[in-house]
C-alpha cells in the first residue's frame, strides 16, 4: 500500500486519499464540490477498471498467463466512460479535470 510521510513524520495511507491531498495542495483538485465529485467519480471508476483488468488470468500458472493472448475487450460493470468523460471538455483550465 502506498503511503505519504509528512515533514513531521505523520504517515497516511490509501492512494486516492493521498492523490486528493496532493491535488488540493498543488491546485490540481477542484475546490468546487461538484467538480470534486466528478474527479472522485472518475478516479473510483478507473480504480474499478484496474481491478477488472488485473483479474484477467488470475489464478493461472505464470506460464499460462504469459502464453495467453491479451484480452480483446473487457466488459465493464457499467458504461462509465461515455457518461463521465462527456463533461471533461468543460473542466476549468489547470484543474485535474482538465488534465484528465
Amino acid at each position: 500500500m502506498p503511503y505519504l510521510t509528512l515533514p513531521d513524520g505523520t504517515k497516511f495511507g490509501q492512494a486516492r486519499a493521498i492523490l486528493r491531498y496532493i491535488g488540493k495542495h498543488t491546485g490540481l483538485y477542484p475546490e468546487d464540490p461538484l467538480a470534486a465529485l466528478r474527479v472522485d467519480e472518475l478516479m473510483d471508476a478507473l480504480d474499478e477498471y484496474q481491478g477488472i483488468v488485473n483479474a484477467v488470468g488470475q489464478g493461472l500458472p505464470q506460464e499460462e498467463k504469459e502464453a495467453a493472448p491479451a484480452p480483446k475487450a473487457v466488459t465493464l460493470p457499467h458504461a462509465w466512460p461515455r457518461s463521465m468523460l462527456s463533461w471533461a471538455p468543460t473542466a476549468p483550465t489547470g484543474s485535474l479535470l482538465a488534465i484528465l
